[in-house]
């Protein structure tokens, strides 16, 4: 017996060191980014990212839920995949999209799935996602682990997305003054508050990264979790190219809504969502930018450089402004009391190509001394 015992102490002995072999070894291979210099948008343009749209071709959209995978060991294991699809159907969405850890739900209307598997909760979605990346540093992460998934992150044609940033402060304004190579950042998700502060770093940054919103729903059998934030994507059709196109550009808007929690039935939900104020006519002349919506918004704010409230209209149903020369970028905040958030994407000044970004560069001599050090 005692013999027995010594084996399987063994064999317990050598597993945990590949484990955790396993868990450092990303640590020990990261590379080191430069961290780019901040630089403001600048230019005589002013890009639109609503420019000739058709405000008929609004599309319902949630990227981000979980349903039952890898046996029920991550969050989602109540929810089946029928009937998540079938509650955000009663609830009128264009486009059900699933989100699971590491898994990409063929039944999704657009392939996407979470990376993450983290204590801190540095997770990112990929939208459009063509393949699995299975890389992932377990414990806290320094700027340059966080660049290095997202570097891996990066597809032909997919949405890289930062989820919930301010949860278990995940990310922080140190953070998106400096990564780069993201599209989008989940200003609105189901399960933390208001990110805006956060975007409002990488925008002050010069990084042309937009809005995106989603429930994170993990029960979908809670009425609590499901069916409050959304994306409206002007896109001409439900297709993931096209989707992902519209969101690359810009051409998205995050909805919260606040519905009665004491009716939480999906016909309340929905009509929540449809009275949601919509932008009908979106413009720029010269300097100036002109929106206009379907109904009067109870507080209009137009937020710019390092985050500062620029312009207020109450109980309007338009607002303009013109970009003064310190104007950097403006992007506009919607608050219906006891009805919606809403978020729109930034106007932002460029030159050349508006929505190119730096991109990450690996400081090769910080890279190898560290690895020699290691070794």
């Amino acid at each position: 017996m005692v013999p027995l015992l010594r084996k399987f102490l063994k064999f317990l002995k050598y597993f945990f060191f590949v484990l955790v072999a396993i868990a450092i070894y990303p640590y020990v291979t990261s590379p080191f980014y430069v961290k780019p210099e901040p630089v403001p948008f600048a230019g005589n343009k002013i890009y639109n990212p609503y420019s000739n749209i058709d405000t008929s071709l609004w599309l319902k959209c949630n990227f981000h839920g979980h349903t039952r995978v890898w046996g029920g060991i991550t969050a989602g294991m109540s929810t089946e995949t029928e009937d998540y699809i079938a509650k955000y159907k009663e609830l009128d969405y264009d486009v059900i999209g699933i989100s699971d850890y590491h898994d990409i739900n063929p039944s999704s209307d657009m392939p996407a799935y979470e990376h993450g598997l983290g204590i801190f909760k540095n997770h990112q979605l990929s939208i459009g996602a063509g393949r699995i990346l299975w890389k992932e540093y377990l414990f806290l992460q320094s700027f340059h682990n966080k660049q290095n998934i997202i570097e891996g992150l990066r597809e032909e044609d997919n949405i890289i997305s930062i989820n919930h940033p301010e949860l278990r402060s995940g990310y922080d304004g140190e953070d998106f003054k400096y990564l780069r190579g993201f599209d989008m950042i989940e200003v609105f998700n189901g399960y933390s508050s208001n990110a805006s502060e956060l975007w409002d770093s990488a925008l002050s940054a010069g990084n042309p990264v937009f809005c995106l919103g989603n429930d994170d729903t993990h029960d979908i059998h809670d009425p609590k979790d499901f069916g409050f934030i959304f994306n409206l994507v002007n896109s001409a059709s439900k297709s993931p190219g096209d989707i992902v196109t519209a969101l690359k550009n810009g051409r998205s808007i995050a909805v919260k809504i606040k519905p009665n929690l004491n009716d939480l039935s999906p016909a309340n939900k929905l009509k929540s969502s449809i009275e949601v104020p919509k932008p009908v006519h979106i413009n720029i002349s010269g300097d100036s930018v002109n929106i206009l919506f379907n109904r009067a918004c109870d507080t209009l704010k137009l937020w710019g450089q390092n985050g500062v409230i620029k312009d207020v209209e109450i109980n309007a149903s338009r607002i303009s402004y013109k970009f003064k020369p310190e104007d950097t970028y403006i992007r506009a905040e919607i608050v219906q009391i006891n009805e919606a958030d809403i978020v729109l994407n930034p106007f932002f000044r460029y030159t050349t190509d508006a929505l190119d970004q730096q991109k990450p560069e690996v400081d090769l001599s910080a890279t190898w001394i560290y690895r020699c050090s290691i070794i």
